[in-house]
């Protein structure tokens, strides 16, 4: 798998870089057999879930971007998460999450920072469904007070 995509080389489908050549008499190459055929299908309907993440480390903003499907409608199980540290006790301190779903606010809260000399964090999942030919975008916005950001990660696994 290379970078972000579960597609880079096609092995993350079990598919062979070289399936989706054009293959028989017209282009140069043999004719499928019927157990040929076969295999295809079978490849296609057993293809991995894709698995998507973006690790933002410390920054504010945590933008992932999943690109369409053409072949099918996928639902995907989204988590996220944003971890602060709290040096010293502080009962002003708060963190704050936003998540963004394709432009529309999905989930939204601020809490009071706790464990002094540890760290806190805000966790959120939920499902969404992608039809096929459409992307989706998830945008996790933080914000914080009198704490330090340690983490702010998205993950996007697809449900099969």
């Amino acid at each position: 798998m290379s970078g972000l995509s579960p597609r880079g080389n096609g092995d993350a489908h079990g598919v062979e870089p070289f399936a989706h050549r054009q293959r028989g008499p017209a282009w140069g190459g043999p004719a499928l057999v019927p157990q040929a055929r076969e295999n295809v299908r079978m490849a296609q309907e057993t293809t991995e879930p894709e698995r998507w993440s973006v690790d933002a480390g410390p920054a504010d903003v945590a933008t992932l971007d999943i690109p369409p499907s053409l072949q099918r409608d996928r639902r995907f199980h989204i988590s996220c998460r944003f971890v602060v540290a709290l040096r010293q006790p502080d009962d002003s301190a708060w963190h704050s999450l936003k998540v963004y779903v394709d432009g529309a606010l999905e989930w939204s809260r601020r809490i009071a920072t706790s464990n002094p000399g540890s760290s806190d964090s805000l966790d959120v999942s939920f499902r969404r469904d992608v039809p096929s030919g459409q992307p989706l975008r998830v945008v996790a916005t933080t914000d914080v007070h009198r704490v330090q950001r340690v983490a702010l990660d998205i993950e996007a696994d697809e449900e099969l």
